[in-house]
């Protein structure tokens, strides 16, 4: 992949670990707020404002691009709870 820097496959693994832990903690915090709306057009605009502020802010706090994997998380997530 071309801009990309190589990383070996046990440290990729340990990245994505860590990724999907601060993903689930932020997520875990965030989901109370959920309870308090009322219709699931609410719910569905409130998860992609997360999905879209979390992406953001990873990326500007990490000054990288949110690789795809992790996008594909933050759209399962939505989905799932779209079910």
């Amino acid at each position: 992949m071309l801009g990309e820097e190589r990383v070996s496959g046990s440290e990729y693994v340990d990245t994505e670990r860590n990724n999907a832990r601060c993903f689930f903690r932020v997520l875990q915090s965030f989901v109370p707020s959920l309870m308090r709306l009322r219709s699931s057009i609410e719910v569905d605009a409130s998860l992609q404002e997360f999905a879209s502020k979390y992406c953001q802010s990873e990326s500007l706090t990490l000054k990288k691009k949110i690789n795809k994997s992790q996008c594909d998380l933050f759209l399962q997530t939505y989905f799932l709870s779209n079910k």
